[in-house]
């Protein structure tokens, strides 16, 4: 895959596959009243396992909406500045936010999580 780092936020991303039954994810530990996720979504690129990636959201310690759930497209071009979870609303304080799988035993499928920014508010 050949990532244009000129399109992703700071040149920079963290992105890890999850192995079905395994689990992964990371804390984004804020002050503030609201936060936007973004991914990078590459696609079914040549050659390469497919790039479906699947997310659940946990705000300070209680599961907040479905999933973000992406099937990757028969396509080589790469989906950047992709927000796939946005809050607002909230207290001004300290929050955590969990991004990714958690509790993986329930996958049937390996995923791809694609990290490139977060936005407080």
């Amino acid at each position: 895959m050949i990532v244009d780092l000129e399109r992703l936020y700071n040149r920079t991303y963290s992105a890890i596959t999850v192995d079905k039954g395994s689990a992964a994810y990371f804390d984004v530990r804020f002050e503030g009243t609201g936060i936007d996720v973004y991914f990078m979504l590459p696609n079914n690129l040549s050659g390469q396992p497919p790039n479906d990636e699947k997310a659940y959201f946990i705000l300070d310690g209680e599961t907040d909406g479905p999933p973000f759930i992406w099937t990757a497209q028969n396509t080589s071009e790469i989906e950047y500045n992709q927000r796939i979870y946005s809050k607002t609303g909230l207290h001004q304080s300290m929050h955590t936010l969990r991004v990714g799988l958690p509790n993986a035993t329930q996958e049937t499928q390996d995923y791809y999580l694609s990290f490139d920014y977060a936005l407080v508010t």
